[in-house]
């Protein structure tokens, strides 16, 4: 570890970056480049604030955000190591993908720039400031429950006002969700190749994730149903239409298959559509086959 903290002393004297924001990335750049491994320990604070020759409290914001990003573990009593899991995918060529986020390419079209333009200004001119300022309702006032509920449709048409919620991002939602359903310690089915964002739900609230295995229908219907007898799952996470990071598409067949054992078992789906809305035809939402033990959670 001397060696690598020597590195990171270096790095640190020759950036005008703030010091917690590149320890971070030192540690990210790190794990990528296999100088660390998963289970590796790191210095404690005040070792890596001696011998990085920082403050005792820049150096723990580098490890909070370090841990905001996956990277790394703290437990009171046995210190800070490497995560069994890590954001970005090893490449062929030596370098990473970056699967934190989705960053789609900004629109460079001057025609649709000025269709969004003259629509943004047209829905401020017409908004009352005095509504849009205060605190807003729980779940969206009527009017954009009323709104939600003819966007979803077509997608989960037994959708009604009094059974949406209108909420500030699918990502909170999430968090929202797994807290009431599973405790710390308790567990979670998802894809073994799942959206990034749940890890890190996951490790926020303590929530173990069961990885089902995926083929080219989606998660295997036959593995759920075995975790189900036997690890006892307090709810089952998918992704079913683009599947991020896959870009895969759950069958018909597989979804009956799976909401079959969900209503069996009695065990919650959280249906994760965020891109559901893109494609031209999708197989029928997981909704409208388990509806009532289906949170079904779409956005813009």
């Amino acid at each position: 570890m001397n060696t690598i903290t020597n590195h990171w002393r270096k790095q640190l004297r020759n950036s005008a970056r703030p010091a917690y924001l590149l320890l971070a990335e030192l540690i990210a750049d790190n794990i990528k480049t296999g100088r660390l491994g998963v289970r590796d320990r790191l210095p404690t604070l005040r070792e890596l604030a001696a011998d990085l020759e920082l403050n005792y409290t820049t150096v723990a914001r580098g490890y909070a955000e370090a841990r905001k990003r996956g990277l790394i573990d703290s437990r009171a009593g046995t210190g800070t190591f490497i995560r069994s899991g890590s954001p970005s995918l090893r490449l062929r060529g030596g370098s990473g993908a970056e699967m934190t986020m989705n960053m789609p390419p900004e629109p460079d079209d001057e025609h649709l720039m000025a269709r969004l333009h003259d629509s943004a200004s047209r829905a401020f001119a017409e908004i009352d400031f005095h509504d849009l300022l205060r605190y807003q309702d729980f779940g969206g006032t009527a009017h954009d429950r009323e709104v939600a509920m003819h966007w979803l449709k077509p997608f989960v048409p037994h959708a009604s006002v009094d059974r949406i919620l209108v909420c500030p991002g699918i990502h909170g939602v999430l968090t929202a969700l797994f807290s009431p359903l599973a405790r710390p310690g308790e567990l979670i089915c998802v894809e073994s190749l799942t959206y990034p964002g749940v890890k890190a739900i996951a490790a926020q609230l303590g929530v173990q994730l069961h990885a089902l295995q995926l083929d080219d229908d989606g998660p295997i219907a036959d593995a759920f149903e075995h975790a189900c007898k036997t690890l006892k799952p307090k709810a089952l996470y998918c992704n079913p239409t683009l599947l991020n990071p896959t870009a895969a598409t759950v069958s018909r067949a597989r979804r009956e298959a799976l909401a079959d054992v969900a209503l069996r078992y009695a065990i919650p789906i959280i249906e994760d559509d965020a891109y559901g809305m893109l494609p031209r035809q999708t197989p029928a939402a997981i909704a409208t086959l388990a509806p009532a033990l289906t949170y079904y959670v779409s956005g813009f």
